[in-house]
């Protein structure tokens, strides 16, 4: 069983930045996505799960002729290398009712963390949903191995406008590492160069991250 649930964020300051810059909606958005807040019959809920941090955003899908499928995932990192396969996935159709008209989903993500005699664990929940469709994945425990790094959460502050199929799209980032500060320059989160360069700077680097989709994902 799940107990003495640590928080997301560990004792120490955090300066983040993304380095998008909020603009309003071209012709050539696909949708649009902003962070969302769970009213407090919601995260009451959540906090009787024992899930400490929740991040949730919503997407407004504005071409819904054009996108068949939302993928989204986390991705794992340690010492700037990405771990085999993603910590959890999964993708969701949009059916015909979607297809003729604006509408919004909503992305979740979500990490808790137990305890298993001395060992300590975490648990990875990812879920996205509209109307009463819901898919979601979860990963199994992971053993935390340095319970020394100190840790941060940090999402993006502002609107994202989708222009690209099949480009990956970082809304939030986990981080362990040494050390009980941590500042950060802003990073731009399109550039996969740059990408490469911040995954390679710490310990642990965790990436929440949707892709829309033309066709089947795995294809």
């Amino acid at each position: 069983m799940m107990k003495n649930f640590s928080k997301w964020l560990i004792g120490f300051s955090v300066l983040f930045l993304f380095g998008c810059t909020q603009e309003k909606p071209s012709e050539n958005t696909l949708a649009k996505v902003k962070t969302s807040d769970l009213s407090e019959v919601n995260m009451s809920l959540v906090e009787s799960l024992g899930v400490e941090k929740v991040a949730v955003y919503d997407i407004e899908l504005y071409k819904p002729d054009e996108v068949k499928y939302i993928e989204f995932w986390v991705e794992h990192y340690k010492n700037g290398e990405k771990q085999q396969g993603n910590l959890t996935g999964a993708a969701m159709g949009l059916g015909p009712e979607v297809e003729e008209k604006e509408t919004t989903f909503t992305v979740a993500f979500a990490k808790t963390s137990f305890d298993v005699d001395e060992d300590k664990y975490d648990r990875w929940n990812s879920s996205l949903s509209q109307g009463g469709t819901t898919a979601s994945s979860q990963s199994g425990a992971i053993k935390v191995e340095d319970t020394n790094l100190s840790e941060a959460f940090s999402s993006f502050g502002h609107d994202i406008n989708i222009e690209g199929i099949k480009k990956p799209v970082t809304l939030a980032v986990t981080i362990r590492n040494d050390g009980n500060s941590m500042t950060m320059r802003t990073i731009n989160f399109e550039d996969e160069e740059e990408l490469e360069k911040f995954v390679m700077k710490y310990k642990e680097v965790f990436l929440y991250r949707i892709m829309l989709l033309d066709q089947e994902p795995f294809q």
